[in-house]
């Protein structure tokens, strides 16, 4: 698969889970897609881990809020900030950059891609600040 295909076939994928992101949607990520296990370790679910992903985006957004004296958000998704990093015939690594009212955040969401065996593909993602 060339890198164009890996970013049209997964493009709808991040922008769902984008906007779900920005509309505080946080219970429906686990329908399309998974958390990097760093959010919730051995003794925890994926559900668990989104939800203290979910926990601390939005905790860090408050104190953003409080510190600069202006609202902070996820907007939702703009194809632009979306770029395919790596790809390979079966993986891909893409990172898309969030920004609040149009400004840019100080942190970027990261995507792994790949193909499972039954042909679909699956995504995790994580953030990196």
């Amino acid at each position: 698969m060339t890198e164009q295909q890996w970013k049209e076939k997964n493009n709808e994928k991040v922008k769902q889970i984008i906007d779900y992101i920005a509309n505080q949607e946080y219970s429906k990520l686990h329908t399309i897609t998974k958390i990097d296990s760093s959010w919730f370790g051995d003794k925890k679910t994926q559900m668990e881990g989104i939800e203290i992903f979910a926990e601390w985006l939005e905790e860090q957004l408050k104190i953003w809020s409080e510190d600069e004296g202006k609202e902070f958000v996820i907007d939702p998704y703009n194809e632009k900030y979306f770029k395919i990093q790596h790809f390979e015939e079966d993986q891909a690594f893409a990172v898309f950059q969030p920004h609040s009212h149009n400004e840019e955040l100080d942190f970027w969401f990261e995507f792994t891609f790949f193909i499972h065996e039954d042909d679909n593909i699956i995504s995790e993602f994580n953030i990196n600040i």
